[in-house]
């Protein structure tokens, strides 16, 4: 399962990596790893900062997703 590329809504959003890898930015239009944690600029920042600062792409991949039945 992957999580399509998109960008946040807001002024800023926390992302961070996990163990398992699979989270990744678009840079210069290619996609790059993300090895740590990132500070993302949202929709909302790039509007008031006139297109100064542009919301970053992202998406994940190899999602693994936990069932939470008995």
């Amino acid at each position: 399962m992957d999580l399509s590329a998109h960008t946040d809504h807001g002024l800023l959003t926390l992302v961070m990596q996990n163990e398992l890898g699979g989270l990744q930015i678009q840079h210069d239009g290619n996609w790059m790893p993300l090895h740590a944690f990132l500070i993302n600029t949202g929709d909302h920042l790039e509007v008031k900062q006139n297109s100064l600062l542009h919301a970053i792409y992202y998406h994940a991949t190899h999602l693994h997703v936990c069932s939470l039945s008995n």
